[in-house]
């Protein structure tokens, strides 16, 4: 079944958001279905027609929690898309943990909304098996392009993980957030706070294109490996900037209340969920991101 003959389906009871997400779906040609209450979200998921769910939390009837850790192990590979509001806002890191795809903050943004769903569908496609190679590796060398990030994170991947994966989308979405840092934070120089200034400002983009134009900038490229050892059950994905790097050992703590919510600074914090294990070098601007399949599934991790 292809991803034009599934629907996205939304639990919300607010019409302005359903409004809003209708349009959001319709520019990406695709179809969505609104359930009522929780029951009927169930049996509309039942029927295998459905290719993200997404759900104000607020409408979840049971606890939240073990509802989402229940709802993964029966639908592993279902994204889900959960709208937090103030008062559940202290337990996004523990909903990303537990297998939610993203968490939206309320009042909820077009931009937030769209990005997620156009990495979703991104995500649907067919892979293969890595390992039934006796080892693989892959060499990329990225310029600083952002539309291309989504791209190659998915591509490899899909491309080194077994079919069967379950943590899947937050590896993706690891990886990716990693290899815009390289690009942002370490080729084109970008700090925290000019980061923040512009996500604010809404001219993220145009500082990063302005920048990528100049010296030292323009030249500098992010550097990709990926290494697939079959024998120990083992994915290691390398990425490298030509920038200064950064002292990663005094990040700030985005489980902080004042942070949940933030734009910028979050990447770091979804990639340690997504990898068993994250290995900067001296410098900072060289990262070696692994996974074990062997190790429990990452998104349970404390």
């Amino acid at each position: 079944m292809t991803l034009e003959s599934k629907s996205l389906l939304l639990l919300e009871s607010d019409d302005g958001i359903q409004e809003m997400i209708q349009s959001i779906v319709l520019d990406h040609d695709l179809a969505m279905q609104t359930a009522y209450n929780l029951e009927d979200a169930l049996r509309l998921i039942g029927k295998g027609r459905t290719f993200a769910f997404a759900f104000n939390l607020s409408l979840i009837t049971e606890a939240p929690l073990p509802f989402i850790r229940k709802f993964k192990q029966e639908h592993a590979d279902l994204p889900l898309i959960a709208i937090v509001g103030e008062g559940h806002q202290a337990m996004i890191v523990e909903l990303l943990q537990a297998g939610t795809y993203a968490c939206l903050g309320l009042p909820l943004q077009v931009g937030d909304f769209s990005y997620n769903l156009s990495k979703i569908i991104a995500n649907n496609t067919e892979t293969y098996n890595p390992f039934a190679m006796k080892y693989e590796e892959r060499i990329l060398i990225m310029p600083n392009d952002f539309s291309l990030v989504m791209q190659v994170a998915k591509n490899l991947v899909d491309g080194t993980l077994p079919i069967n994966e379950k943590n899947r989308y937050h590896i993706i979405l690891g990886l990716s957030e990693i290899i815009n840092n390289a690009m942002e934070h370490g080729n084109l120089g970008i700090t925290f706070e000019e980061k923040s200034d512009a996500l604010k400002a809404s001219r993220f983009y145009p500082l990063a294109i302005e920048r990528s134009q100049k010296e030292p900038y323009k030249d500098r490229v992010v550097t990709i490996r990926s290494r697939v050892f079959p024998t120990l059950r083992r994915i290691e994905y390398f990425v490298a900037d030509q920038g200064s790097g950064f002292d990663w050992r005094s990040l700030p703590d985005p489980k902080d209340k004042d942070n949940l919510l933030n734009r910028n600074g979050r990447g770091i914090m979804m990639a340690r969920y997504a990898f068993d294990e994250m290995i900067y070098n001296e410098t900072g601007n060289e990262v070696t991101l692994v996974v074990n399949l062997d190790l429990p599934y990452r998104g349970r991790k404390n």
